[in-house]
């Protein structure tokens, strides 16, 4: 083929400028420390980026999901502790007061203590986080009790997905813990019962109180130990999603974070390039047509 010198400018021209194209490239990849600048420029990396991306959007979510389950759980945790130490002051006092030397006067004073105890319940019973009840159940913005601690709320527990499909129950309903739910204690019922029995001065009556007030204490406790168990399985889930996003990020980064050392070495390729291409460029084509070219 001959060559002539149309070809060799032509041929000059593309190289000279594949030379200042790749110069540029890895002059932004430096300033900006980033190997790409568009998608349309490794259309791979761009798809696993946006995979990737979307995971990470997913993980945060989940994350979000089990820090608001967390918070309602430890609210939770708190009401069931002090309902239970609620039960440990009403059995004192009903084995007490199940005692003849014990008069009306002083069982009606016991029966006031108890009173207080269960409006201090019904608040525990009914505690809320940022508006909405703790043990709502899916209705979360009603009260599980009314007034008179008679059980109003929903039955089904709320769930929430938190990482992997992992899917768990982000509350606890009033009626497991308090309302006497599948044969448990109802216990305000029974704090009823023991302030009739100690208001009348039934003797009869007060001699079984303790074992009610006791049960009651029972199912609390292990209420709230079941509460303790989904917060473990909380946590685990935030530390595992936590080590995921922690990997991913640093999977995202090495997609697209410009390795300084490698990228001042294709620097010094580039402009080595380009400085071959203008000197050969020089020898072969008159100066004129060299600096039109530049």
């Amino acid at each position: 083929m001959r060559v002539t010198e149309g070809y060799l400018q032509s041929s000059l021209v593309q190289n000279m400028s594949q030379g200042r194209s790749r110069l540029a490239a890895v002059n932004n990849a430096l300033s900006t420390g980033m190997k790409v600048q568009a998608p349309s420029e490794d259309p791979v990396l761009a798809d696993k980026l946006r995979r990737l991306d979307s995971q990470l959007v997913q993980l945060k979510d989940g994350l979000e999901s089990a820090g608001d389950v967390s918070s309602r759980m430890q609210s939770a945790e708190t009401a069931l502790d002090d309902a239970a130490d609620v039960f440990v002051r009403a059995y004192e006092l009903c084995i007490q007061m199940d005692n003849d030397t014990y008069g009306a006067e002083e069982r009606a004073a016991a029966a006031d203590e108890l009173s207080q105890l269960k409006e201090s319940l019904l608040s525990m019973a009914n505690s809320s986080v940022g508006g909405d009840y703790v043990f709502g159940g899916r209705n979360e913005d009603q009260a599980p009790f009314d007034a008179a601690g008679l059980f109003v709320g929903d039955t089904e527990n709320r769930e929430v997905e938190l990482v992997g499909g992992m899917r768990i129950a982000a509350t606890m309903t009033a009626d497991e813990a308090f309302g006497g739910a599948s044969g448990g204690v109802d216990v305000f019922a029974a704090l009823d019962d023991a302030i009739t029995a100690l208001g009348s001065n039934d003797g009869a009556a007060i001699a079984g109180l303790a074992d009610s007030m006791d049960a009651a204490r029972d199912q609390l406790t292990a209420a709230r130990a079941e509460v303790g168990c989904q917060m473990n399985l909380i946590a685990r889930a935030e530390s595992f999603a936590d080590r995921l996003q922690d990997n991913m990020t640093l999977q995202r980064r090495d997609l697209i974070d410009t390795d300084v050392a490698e990228a001042a070495t294709e620097l010094t390729q580039a402009q080595n390039a380009l400085q071959a291409a203008v000197s050969v460029g020089s020898q072969l084509l008159n100066s004129s047509v060299l600096q039109m070219l530049m």
